[in-house]
């Protein structure tokens, strides 16, 4: 038989989370929209105009037991004021490139600069006003990701570019 001190310590290990993450790094699709892509202090990231609207594409696959955390874009600007206007829709690639269609389309954010040029940020897209639903996207299949900067929007007030380095998704 198992003393209690062994069943406590299984039942212990099997609620105790460990975070993992992933890096997603901008993928080059030709698109006539893409940002422009360059490298930063020997950072890749893709970069995004002032009062223009370009995109940026990431896949991934996450595992079918995997839990998400919370999914970040990592991003800076030489600005120190201004508010930079995204969308981000994600889409599920099922069992075919006939199938690979968006699922969920995200919700026009703007976020504001936080007076500090040229320092990272990491901007939550899994917030309810993002409106990205992942519980319309099976984990196991290809996800597809597009972000969008709509600097043309009159709320986009950020004069500036736009570096966004990646994605980071943190999961347990």
């Amino acid at each position: 038989t198992q003393d209690w001190s062994e069943i406590s310590s299984q039942i212990l290990f099997r609620n105790t989370k460990k975070l993992l993450y992933e890096f997603l790094r901008p993928q080059d699709t030709d698109d006539a929209n893409d940002g422009t892509f360059i490298a930063l202090n020997n950072t890749p990231a893709i970069q995004f105009a002032d009062a223009a609207t370009k995109v940026a594409y990431f896949s991934t696959v996450i595992s079918p037991e995997a839990r998400i955390d919370s999914i970040k874009f990592i991003w800076s600007t030489p600005a120190t004021t201004g508010n930079m206007r995204w969308t981000v829709d994600m889409g599920e690639g099922g069992d075919s490139d006939t199938n690979n269609v968006r699922t969920t389309g995200g919700t026009a954010v703007t976020t504001a600069m936080d007076g500090a040029a040229n320092e990272l940020s990491y901007t939550d897209i899994l917030t309810a006003s993002a409106g990205v639903n992942l519980g319309a996207l099976k984990r196991g299949n290809l996800w597809g990701i597009k972000f969008t900067r709509t600097g043309a929007h009159a709320d986009d007030t950020l004069t500036a570019t736009v570096n966004l380095y990646g994605l980071l998704i943190t999961y347990y």
